[in-house]
């Protein structure tokens, strides 16, 4: 499995933006082009959006340029020409960062949940972070890797910042 940013996830992870805007445009539609109402739902879309884009940008700049391949007993990492191989007996553990509104049967209810990364920490003590620009499905990426140890924590803000 070869991982990296493509224009589909940027489109699709950004997606509940889109829809935000479109139903913003629509009620400004319904209330006549009113300009108190584009003022007022104005504000309150680029609030409610703000933290998304952030995590977009944060997320987007981790994984510039970098392409992770992973084979049943290896993974390799690309990025500015280098490479580096870690073999799955050297990876000490992976932590998802996810919304556990993104869970099952559960509603995400701002942009920012939306947003989602893996975090493989080596034996070494090296991290690799694995966006949700790169994979929609981060859940695929864990198990391809049997045997090491998983992690979950529920965040609802899951910035790169905070371990």
């Amino acid at each position: 499995m070869i991982l990296k940013q493509n224009l589909t996830n940027h489109i699709i992870v950004f997606g509940f933006i889109w829809s935000a805007a479109l139903m913003v445009g629509l009620g400004w539609y319904y209330f006549r082009f009113d300009t108190d109402y584009i003022f007022v739902m104005g504000i309150f879309y680029f609030i409610f959006i703000l933290p998304a884009i952030y995590l977009h940008i944060e997320y987007y700049l981790e994984n510039r340029g970098e392409e992770i391949e992973i084979r049943p007993n290896a993974m390799t990492i690309r990025r500015k020409g280098v490479e580096r191989t870690f073999q799955i007996n050297e990876l000490d553990k992976i932590i998802l960062y996810k919304s556990a509104n993104l869970d099952k049967f559960s509603i995400p209810l701002s942009a920012m949940e939306y947003y989602r990364y893996l975090r493989i920490i080596t034996k070494g003590g090296e991290q690799i972070i694995v966006t949700c620009l790169m994979t929609r499905n981060l859940e695929e990426v864990i198990r391809l890797f049997d045997g090491v140890k998983f992690e979950r924590k529920k965040s609802f803000f899951c910035t790169l910042k905070w371990k």
